[in-house]
């Protein structure tokens, strides 16, 4: 076996591999006999036909198996002897080989990069501290006693916070200019693009277009009443995008929610004792939530600070997988979210740039935490394992068997050790990293019912 490496631009290799006759011709009668054995033909016992025939019957068949075993063997070899790590998938340039004749080709490749820590230790970071107050509390018991009332109808107008059920139907429209430079409207299509019955709009949610929920405060069950709004630019299905339409709407019934009462029957349904219990409960979870986006935020600042002063090479054939597995991802939550294809091809293309430079971060990212692992000697041990198994076992209250049995499954194992190296690397940098803590504020949403009046934002007649 000989072989040529040639060194390219950053982490570009190009590798030229030989492989004597002598390999390949051995390598012809290894595969022409596995498949004589698999051979059934008529007159010949299973696995005895000549060699010949079954050579002639199966010729593509045995090149192709030679092909995929003289490269997967050499190309194995020749990179072990040249020390190349790998990254990604390599490419092979080849002819087909031949009998009797030395079997040469080309792989071109990418190879991981040298990742030389700068700075691990003292990292410029900031968290954010954040505290819980009464008012929080109030309003989070305020959430609890709305969410779990029922809706029940009113005969007043809407406002901020109801439910309003509507029929609606919606026409494209354009605008156009009259002889007499008087502002028209000239309808697009005689027919709605859309029709549609008994459908629920939560004021003060956002889920329609704009000036659409604002356009229903004030109205009353029985009112009919049209809505000229525009699609924005940005809009996901491009066919409305920043086009004019008009609605006609019959508003069908308004409902509200009367929060319940602060009683033993919520509290005990909510788990707890008495309203002091309650309020203590909701403090302690909403600071536990709080603290943990904080926590995230560290983490997060710590990490930045780590790549913005440890530089790494990322080869490009691994930043596609990334960048690809992301879209993946992505596309799987789009399409469970019943997205078309079209919103999903143009969502995309919107955010190329972004995932690309997603991919590029976690890459360099997974980089500098797999070296600090190994220079730190921060990398997964039995032991940790054996604890984590140990305190999830406790932790969900089944037998730790059971867990064990769990991560044996597929590659589970494999990710498991790379989360619990990852949480060691993060700790280490935590603890010796320079924290700037900040007191923040946790805001107060506003209620539905005390937003802006929107009578000054729509078109309604």
């Amino acid at each position: 076996m000989a072989s040529r490496l040639e060194i390219g631009t950053d982490l570009e290799r190009k590798l030229h591999i030989t492989v004597p006759a002598t390999i390949v011709d051995q390598t012809f009668k290894e595969v022409t006999r596995y498949f004589q054995k698999q051979s059934h033909f008529k007159g010949f016992r299973p696995g005895h036909a000549p060699l010949a025939m079954v050579k002639k019957t199966y010729f593509g068949d045995i090149l192709e198996s030679v092909t995929r075993h003289l490269l997967k063997t050499s190309f194995a070899q020749e990179t072990a002897e040249h020390k190349l790590q790998v990254a990604g998938e390599p490419n092979f340039h080849f002819d087909w080989p031949k009998e009797n004749q030395d079997f040469q080709f080309s792989v071109t490749l990418e190879v991981l990069p040298e990742v030389h820590l700068n700075q691990v230790e003292q990292l410029p970071a900031k968290k954010n501290q954040y505290k819980i107050t009464e008012a929080h509390v109030d309003q989070s018991l305020n959430k609890i006693r709305y969410n779990l009332a029922e809706w029940q109808p009113v005969d007043r107008p809407a406002k901020w916070g109801d439910l309003v059920i509507i029929n609606f139907e919606g026409f494209l429209v354009s605008d156009e200019k009259a002889d007499d430079n008087v502002n028209r409207i000239k309808e697009v299509n005689q027919k709605p693009f859309t029709s549609v019955e008994k459908f629920s709009v939560h004021l003060g949610s956002g889920q329609l277009i704009k000036g659409f929920e604002e356009g229903l405060v004030g109205t009353q069950a029985g009112e009919q009443c049209t809505l000229n709004l525009s699609f924005p630019e940005d809009y996901h299905q491009s066919e409305f995008a920043g086009k004019s339409a008009r609605f006609e709407v019959l508003v069908t019934q308004v409902q509200e929610k009367k929060p319940l009462e602060l009683d033993e029957h919520l509290f005990k349904k909510l788990g707890h004792s008495s309203l002091e219990a309650t309020r203590n409960f909701i403090r302690e979870q909403l600071q536990k939530e709080w603290d943990a986006k904080a926590q995230k935020g560290l983490v997060e600042s710590v990490l930045e600070s780590l790549v913005a002063r440890n530089p790494v090479k990322i080869p490009l054939r691994l930043l596609k997988e990334q960048k690809r597995r992301l879209v993946k991802k992505i596309q799987e939550d789009l399409i469970n979210r019943q997205v078309s294809e079209n919103e999903q091809e143009e969502y995309l293309k919107k955010h190329d740039a972004e995932l690309e430079s997603l991919a590029r971060k976690q890459l360099h990212q997974d980089f500098l935490i797999f070296e600090i692992a190994r220079q730190k000697n921060l990398e997964t041990t039995h032991q940790d394992i054996e604890q984590y198994f140990q305190d999830t076992a406790k932790k969900i209250g089944i037998d730790v068997e059971r867990v064990k049995s769990y991560y044996a499954q597929e590659n589970r194992y494999h990710q498991l050790s790379a989360q619990l190296q990852y949480q060691k690397v993060i700790d280490y940098l935590i603890a010796h990293a320079q924290i700037e803590v900040t007191e923040a504020e946790v805001p107060l949403d506003l209620p539905l019912d005390q937003k802006e009046d929107p009578s000054n934002h729509v078109t309604r007649s």
